[in-house]
Formats: C-alpha cells, structure tokens, sequence
C-alpha cells in the first residue's frame, strides 16, 4: 500500500469555479509524491459538492453541515488526512509547476522547519502581497499595514521595498495560510488551528504557536503560487469586518501583553468615534469592541490573507 506524503487540505464555501480552478491546478501540477486532495465544503448551494464530486471522483470530499469556516474545517480534514504533510490551500489559489514536490522537499530537507509558505503572486507573475511577514502586535502590525496589498497597488515605491525583503529564502515570523505545507507533527503538537478565530489571524496564531514550539517558520521565495487575491475582497462595513475585528482582539488577548490591548481597544474606540450614523453596523462595532457581543460567520465566509 502507497504512503500518502501530502494531504491537501481546502475549505470551500459557494466559490465552485474557484474550487474547480483550484483542483485543476493541482491535477495538473502535481506534487511528485503520494497525495490526497480533501476539500471541505461548508454547506454550499451553489453546487459545489455535486460538480465536485462529478468531475473529481478522485478528491475526498467532506460535506460540512454548517460554514465552519477555515480553521474548523482544517481540523476536522487533519483528523482524517493520511499524509506526513499538510498543503493548508485556499480555493483562490493556483499552483505552479514543480511548486508542490519543491515545498514537500523544503520540508524533507529542512528537518527544523515546521511550516513552508511559497511566493504568492498575481496570474501575471507581478508582486501582490507580502507572502510573509511580522506577528501582527503593536510595530509589527504598524508594518503590516503599511505593507497591505492596496496599499502596495498604488506605490511602486513600496512595492520594490516588498521585492527587496522577498528576494531571498529563510526563516520568517509567519507565512500567508492561503498556500502554506505544515509538517504533521507540528500540527498535531500545537493542537491544530486555534477555532476560537472564526476567520482571520487563523494563521498568525498557528505560526507564532508553532514557533513557540521551537519549528522553524520558513518562506521560500524561488517556490511560487498564484494567488487570486481580488476575488476575496469584500465590502468595509459588513459582517466580515466585525468578525476581523473580534479576531483582531482575540489575537492581542491571546499574544500581546496587557497593555497592548487596552492600546488596540482605545484606537478602535476612537474609530468608531468617527463612524458615521447611528445604524446598526456601529452598534455591532462598539460591542465587539467591548467584548459585549460576538458576531457568528456569515454565510459565504472565505477567508484571505
């Protein structure tokens, strides 16, 4: 009986045509070693499973009852995943020739490293994002922003300072969970993602564990992936934005010290200061702010870097 090395694990929800573009990519590219591809549909009505299931027989689906988001949907995938590597790969994303087998070798060949995030880019091969970067506290945060992707669109200045801190392999605090291979072992170690982060900072929170366990978090900036970044834009003030903010808050009471929170609540009082209205989207604000209310994901959650 074949070992499987690789376990490619996707969460999907209503994003058919992204999931089939995604599994073609993957057919069409394989990783070189034994593997699987589970795709997690989150109760879609688009479809997703049926055409799926018609033009894939070979994919392990795993029909979830509700939308469990990103990191619930992982976890339940690893429980059953055969492979000595996880590939964590948003539906959004295409990969490359030769892309897989080199991120499984990065791992065979870098025993230290627990988790191997590749260069995302745009289908035209141009910078899109920093496929890396700081644990998102305090200055950390400061440069993340200062870093993220419309902000980077408009400057070309920023845009070659991105270039420059990408141009080399190594070891970084955290890499984008849109395309990223975790070693089994350090999954299983740090107990998988954290499902208290309903969407957003899910990878953050599982690369600063994971280095707190002593792996090694690496980017490998040869290795590339395409990643349809503007397909998961969404609207400022909606349900996403308020579940960002609550994983905003979670993660500097999980990560930051006391005082970093009280830092973060107080800037975000002084925003909703200057929301405008009276309506419900500021009500809902405050209370998350407050911790006085908790806002459940959405129908068609999908989560991006």
């Amino acid at each position: 009986m074949t070992t499987t090395i690789l376990s490619i694990l996707i969460p999907s929800f209503n994003t058919r045509e992204m999931s089939i573009q995604c599994i073609r990519s993957i057919e069409k590219n394989p990783p070189g070693v034994p593997y699987e591809i589970i795709l997690m549909d989150n109760n879609s009505n688009d479809g997703t499973a049926e055409e799926i299931s018609r033009q894939f027989p070979g994919v392990r689906l795993m029909r979830n009852k509700i939308n469990l988001g990103v990191g619930k949907a992982c976890n339940r995938a690893a429980r059953e995943a055969l492979g000595k590597y996880f590939l964590l790969l948003n539906n959004d994303v295409e990969v490359l020739p030769g892309s897989l087998e080199a991120l499984v070798n990065w791992l065979e060949t870098h025993p230290k490293t627990g988790i191997v995030g590749p260069h995302l880019m745009d289908a035209q091969g141009e910078l899109l994002q920093m496929s890396w970067g700081w644990f998102p506290i305090l200055h950390g945060e400061i440069i993340q922003r200062f870093f993220k992707p419309s902000s980077l669109r408009k400057s070309p200045l920023k845009r070659r300072w991105v270039q420059s801190l990408q141009h080399k392999s190594g070891r970084v605090p955290w890499v984008c969970g849109a395309c990223a291979v975790i070693r089994r072992e350090a999954f299983d170690q740090i107990g998988g993602f954290d499902e208290d982060f309903e969407l957003y900072f899910e990878d953050s929170d599982l690369c600063q564990r994971c280095a707190e366990k002593g792996w090694q978090i690496d980017f490998a900036a040869d290795i590339k992936a395409i990643h349809h970044l503007s397909q998961a834009a969404r609207p400022a003030m909606n349900e996403f934005s308020l579940i960002y903010l609550q994983s905003h808050i979670a993660y500097y009471r999980k990560h930051a010290p006391f005082w970093g929170v009280w830092l973060l609540k107080g800037y975000l009082l002084l925003k909703w200061l200057g929301l405008a209205g009276e309506g419900t989207y500021r009500a809902s604000f405050l209370g998350v702010v407050l911790e006085k209310q908790r806002i459940s994901l959405p129908r068609g959650a999908e989560s991006s870097c």
